[in-house]
């Protein structure tokens, strides 16, 4: 006999603005060579269960008309870290 699986629903994973300030804040952490940066952003959204969205956000951005790693898409990224970490957040997307 197997053991039935506990059924709690999962988290979404539709990124919202924190992850999206999350995913731009890992990337200018890594282009700057800053590791423990890096690994912060990690455990931030490891602890707040949301490390598949921090993916998601970052895929999506991948997709961004400049390089990220230009001085346009630098710039872009600062824009979307501190502006976005000043609105408030839901998991699915900005408060109502």
């Amino acid at each position: 006999m197997t053991k039935q699986a506990d059924t709690q629903p999962l988290p979404s994973m539709v990124p919202g603005r924190a992850d999206f300030q999350r995913a731009a804040a890992l990337c200018l952490h890594a282009y700057g060579y800053d590791p423990q940066g890096v690994n912060s952003v990690l455990a931030e959204a490891d602890q707040e269960g949301r490390l598949s969205a921090l993916v998601l956000a970052l895929v999506e951005m991948a997709t961004a008309p400049e390089p990220l790693n230009s001085p346009a898409g630098i710039a872009g990224l600062r824009n979307v870290a501190l502006g976005m970490s000043l609105d408030t957040d839901t998991p699915n997307g900005p408060a109502a």
